[in-house]
């Protein structure tokens, strides 16, 4: 099996990357929202389920920053969401 050198990508490849990445991480912040709001949970609440700290969870509501990708599925794993990821 092949797997991908992310080393090895050019300039263009990262940029798409990353850029895929953003649409991902946007996507789910939009249903996570959404599902809160159906749940009526609090970030508060999150954090007691996930063990991440509100702030962190106020930061990645508001897209202050792109979190790590454990740290966006404990979130959606905590709500419900399922996640796919197709090309």
């Amino acid at each position: 099996m092949n797997e991908l050198d992310f080393s090895k990508l050019d300039e263009e490849n990262k940029k798409d990357f990353e850029q895929y990445y953003l649409e991902f991480y946007k996507n789910c912040v939009v249903q996570i929202r959404k599902r809160m709001v159906e749940l009526d949970v609090t970030q508060k609440e999150i954090e007691e389920i996930t063990g991440l700290k509100q702030p962190v969870i106020s930061r990645l509501l508001n897209m202050d920053v792109v979190p790590r990708l454990d740290t966006l599925l404990k979130v959606t794993c905590a709500l419900g969401i399922d996640i796919k990821v197709d090309k």
